[in-house]
């Protein structure tokens, strides 16, 4: 059922429809690139801001670097990504706390179904617009 074609509302402000597709390699290149920069980011904003007034440089950097980037990326993913369940296919979409807390994997991320209830590694799907 990939592609499947399935609309959904989308669960922010504005009422959207989307259609989920399997992730392509753009999706997970656009992914790898994010998480470069992120990790880019916060080896620059150690080296720069650790050795200042320490331990204020440190907190600095925890704080607002390393969680700040988190919730960004954490922000991003959940707008732009649905998943497949692997027993009974529902297609669904999670909260921002649920992809902070869930455990990802190269087999997807490991959800509860929200149609059948079953624990399993949930297939990523990209959410894309449907026009009109």
């Amino acid at each position: 059922m990939v592609g499947s074609g399935r609309e959904a509302k989308h669960t922010g402000s504005k009422a959207e429809k989307y259609k989920y597709t399997k992730a392509s390699r753009g999706d997970w290149v656009r992914t790898a690139i994010y998480l470069l920069l992120y990790v880019a980011t916060l080896l620059a904003g150690g080296i720069l801001l650790i050795p200042v007034k320490w331990p204020l440089g440190f907190v600095l950097w925890l704080v607002i670097i390393a969680g700040g980037g988190i919730l960004l990326l954490v922000a991003w993913h959940s707008r732009h990504f649905a998943y497949r369940c692997a027993a009974c296919e529902h297609e669904f979409e999670i909260s921002f706390l649920q992809d902070l807390a869930s455990p990802n994997s190269s087999r997807g991320k490991y959800l509860k179904c929200q149609s059948c209830q079953r624990k399993g590694w949930a297939v990523v799907l990209r959410k894309r617009k449907e026009p009109g």
